[in-house]
């Protein structure tokens, strides 16, 4: 154990240059922040644990988004792999028992809801607290349960030295297998299971008991460990090529569906200096694919997030951690919201959602891109800022009036109070993902408002010395300047990635020098 505990703390040192910035991530989302509830959303159903050993024992599924999990699909693992599985915990040698550990704590913690221990841990304790989808746990249950069933294989082969073989026994083990299986479906009609367990029932006792008939008829030998071990192994892989034989596999959609073009580029500028605003959630029951046409329409409409793969910046984002604010600003739906982000179009299943939008196109299926004449630009000047509370900031991007198109809200900074001057200019020259370069000209003592979230991270500089970066308008940064010309660039340049870099490298240091000092002592 002692052995184990060490190499997960020496994977996370080597692996900090990855973990660092995730954790800080993770703290600067609403993930971190009490309230949040969407921690147990998809959670492992018991009847869907017990169908990696029991086929069809999930079948039929409940809706999309009801008791079962369609995250991940969850595949038949094998009755045997996961008798060999069990056997290998139990019988196993010591290094085996962490694995047995995390198999059983991670098909608990896959349970989610179903199971309120697990229920409290995934919702209380960081940092489970800060991920959904208790789903993608069970994918570790695997791993763990392929690394036991090895160790099941060198036990039983073990055990094969002092079981002779019999074909007495095999008889009986036979017979009482054919029984098994002519009473497998009266049994479970009386057990509380879902309406496809009774016809994989059978399959549990004639994998098991063809796996007994099997070690009783190996001959006697000294190689007879060997030929129980690479006898159960074929069983094995026979097992799981007969399951995915007769289960099928489960039914994609087409690539052709997937490779269409973006029908509504042809409606958009180039280039595109704006955002977009999309449906990011989708319908109800994204599995209904006949009636919503939901994966084949998806470039069309930008979801989940395929608005990346066009390139197209958007307002809003589906699956990762949402960042701070982003709940109030980002996903508020308010038109006070989007005109400040710089949203310029909008996408939606329906109508457009407000009504002075430009109707651009409107497809078949009731898909709509329209245009809005009042997003504000990226970046632009303003020569008023207030300090005030978050409330009040977030009051100010909400009200009707738009304040926010002439006062900057600053929750850090100076207040400023100039007369609003004409002949201020903000010019985009540069944009990558971590890099915005511009050239302004103020008129007058201005703050410089980018409609980019702020975030931990960011860097800024003007004519090339650093400045501090404020947070306005409740979520967007700023920068003060003087009147006149600047070059203001901002960087994404993370002390959580040079923090992480440095302990991943000392990792790799130290693994190398026991290693070199480990190869001269042979």
């Amino acid at each position: 154990m002692v052995a184990v505990a060490g190499g997960f703390i020496l994977s996370a040192i080597l692996a900090s240059v990855v973990l660092v910035p995730t954790a800080e991530f993770a703290l600067n989302s609403l993930r971190a922040q009490g309230g949040w509830s969407e921690q147990l959303a998809w959670s492992v159903s018991w009847p869907q644990v017990l169908s990696s050993v029991w086929p069809l024992a999930d079948w039929p599924r409940d809706r999309y988004w009801g008791k079962d999990q369609w995250f991940i699909l969850n595949l038949f693992l094998g009755t045997l792999p996961c008798t060999l599985a069990i056997v290998g915990g139990l019988h196993g040698p010591r290094r085996a028992r962490p694995f047995l550990i995390g198999a059983l704590a991670l098909v608990l913690l896959s349970l989610g809801r179903h199971f309120p221990p697990a229920a409290w841990v995934l919702q209380s304790v960081p940092p489970f607290s800060l991920f959904r989808y208790p789903a993608k746990y069970f994918v570790g249950t695997a791993f763990c349960l392929s690394v036991l069933a090895a160790f099941g294989l060198d036990a039983l082969g073990r055990l094969a030295r002092k079981l002779p073989p019999s074909r007495v026994k095999a008889a009986v083990a036979f017979v009482l297998m054919g029984g098994a299986i002519a009473a497998s479906g009266p049994v479970v009609r009386m057990l509380p299971m879902r309406a496809s367990a009774e016809a994989g029932a059978p399959w549990v006792p004639f994998a098991l008991g063809l796996a007994v008939v099997t070690v009783l008829l190996l001959p006697w030998s000294f190689a007879r460990p060997r030929r129980v071990r690479h006898g159960l192994a074929a069983l094995a892989v026979l097992e799981l090529a007969a399951a995915h034989s007769l289960l099928g596999v489960p039914r994609y959609t087409p690539w052709e569906a997937l490779k269409q073009p973006f029908s509504l580029r042809a409606f958009l500028p180039e280039p595109f200096q704006g955002r977009i605003s999309a449906d990011i959630e989708g319908p109800e029951d994204p599995t209904r694919v006949g009636i919503t046409n939901t994966i084949e329409r998806s470039l069309d409409r930008l979801i989940p997030n395929r608005f990346v793969e066009e390139r197209l910046p958007a307002l809003e984002g589906y699956g990762a951690p949402e960042p701070l604010r982003s709940d109030v600003f980002h996903l508020a739906g308010e038109r006070g919201a989007y005109d400040l982000a710089g949203v310029t179009h909008y996408i939606r299943k329906g109508p457009p959602p407000f009504e002075d939008l430009e109707l651009l196109h409107q497809a078949e299926d009731g898909t709509t891109l329209s245009r809005s004449r009042t997003a504000l630009p990226r970046a632009f000047l303003v020569q008023r800022a207030r300090v005030v509370s978050d409330e009040e900031a977030l009051e100010a991007v909400l009200d009707e009036d738009h304040p926010f198109r002439e006062i900057a809200f600053l929750a850090t900074g100076e207040p400023l109070d100039q007369p609003e001057c004409a002949g201020g200019s903000v010019r985009i020259e540069k944009s990558t993902a971590q890099h915005l370069e511009l050239d302004v000209s103020a008129c007058d003592d201005s703050y410089l408002v980018v409609s980019d979230s702020y975030y931990p991270g960011w860097r800024a500089t003007v004519d090339g010395k650093d400045t501090p970066i404020h947070r306005a308008n409740h979520a967007l940064r700023a920068v003060r300047l003087t009147p006149g010309a600047h070059r203001v660039h901002f960087d994404y340049a993370p002390t959580s990635f040079r923090l992480g870099l440095a302990l991943s490298l000392l990792g790799w240091a130290g693994l190398g020098f026991v290693w070199l000092r480990a190869r001269r002592r042979a």
